[in-house]
């Protein structure tokens, strides 16, 4: 299930499959919102939930553009195009650096470490989990996801 998934976020960036990571910390906003407002558009519960859940653990890059809009585009061009052509983004993990600089509205790109990016989000669906943690409701909408935690042939915990 979700822990899972955050689990394999960060065994993704410390192997250094720093795109496998971004990409899957993009969509938690995605399943964490629909687990929490199934019936809002795609978008309105990425962005609720991000605003509510995420976007205070960002205030410590001191991004003054950064907000719940801007991260929906960027998961939307990095998810649907593998570009941040539409945005004001450079990601950067050490010394690559994934896309191109695009100047912003306030005249210089937004610059995105993946590995804090997709920690920072990690730990933002750790403590909304944690929210719901003896809520059976929130449990059964859970295990109508297609994310349910199994014992997969690759864990090694069998």
């Amino acid at each position: 299930m979700l822990e899972k998934l955050c689990d394999e976020i960060l065994l993704g960036l410390g192997a250094g499959l720093y795109h496998l990571s971004l990409y899957a910390a993009l969509t938690l906003p995605d399943i964490a919102g629909k687990l929490e407002h199934p019936s809002a558009t795609t978008g309105q519960r990425y962005r609720d939930w991000f605003d509510t859940y995420a976007l205070p653990k960002f205030v410590c890059f001191e991004w003054d553009y950064f907000s719940a809009q801007v991260c929906w585009e960027l998961r939307c061009s990095v998810l649907h195009e593998a570009t941040a052509k539409h945005q004001l983004f450079v990601i950067e993990t050490n010394e690559l650096i994934f896309f191109p600089p695009v100047v912003g509205e306030k005249g210089k790109p937004l610059i995105i470490d993946i590995k804090k990016f997709c920690e920072t989000l990690v730990n933002a669906c750790h403590e909304w989990l944690e929210i719901y943690e003896n809520d059976s409701d929130f449990e059964k909408k859970l295990h109508q996801t297609s994310i349910k935690r199994r014992k997969w042939i690759f864990d090694s915990d069998q």
